[in-house]
């Protein structure tokens, strides 16, 4: 059996891609669970998760992953059981952090340093969350034709795998208010955007 090659893909080539589609952009908050949307999460063109949100419950978290964004290492057979190892962004500009499969691999791309530096700056310069940097990406980037957020609550609950609250670097109200803004004015940028 020979060996499998993957096609690198540039970020570029995603936001051409997510024009005129309709986008899952699945967050890691447990109060997702709560929910039952796994069935309109699978119904979108693209689903994308985020770190170690594992979709382990289909009814609330959907089946697909058609893209993976991290800032965080994970195991590559959590890539492949989680996953169903689908193409990554690699969203920090901390490089450093990638895992040794992943480069080996190949099926890689990075949220460009300079949206991350934007975004930071209209966030009063705090260091932007996973989740943010992707709806950035998705939002102001691409032109898609509907935004669902799923599992988005701000850290008003704990993230999935983790028992406690954890605040970690980012600000979470002007995180709210960035996406809150963006929902206020999908519209006029061309696109549909619920949170649900």
């Amino acid at each position: 059996m020979g060996r499998v090659v993957y096609m690198i893909k540039s970020v570029d080539y995603w936001i051409r891609e997510f024009n005129n589609k309709n986008i899952a952009i699945v967050g890691n908050a447990s109060s997702i669970l709560d929910k039952a949307d796994g069935e309109i999460i699978d119904r979108m063109d693209y689903v994308i998760r985020m770190n170690r949100g594992f979709p382990r419950r289909a009814r609330s978290q959907g089946r697909r992953t058609d893209i993976l964004a991290i800032s965080c290492k994970i195991k590559r057979w959590q890539h492949r059981f989680f996953y169903k190892s689908p193409p990554i962004i690699w969203m920090t500009p901390k490089r450093d952090g990638i895992p040794s499969w992943v480069k080996r691999r190949g099926d890689y791309c990075f949220y460009p340093e300079k949206y991350c530096n934007d975004l930071s700056e209209a966030l009063r310069n705090a260091g932007p969350s996973t989740g943010c940097m992707t709806v950035d990406l998705v939002c102001n980037y691409a032109t898609p034709k509907k935004v669902n957020l799923f599992g988005f609550d701000f850290k008003e609950t704990h993230t999935l795998g983790h028992s406690k609250l954890k605040m970690g670097p980012h600000d979470w109200s002007d995180e709210k208010r960035f996406v809150l803004n963006l929902l206020r004015k999908s519209d006029s940028l061309g696109f549909e955007m619920e949170i649900w």
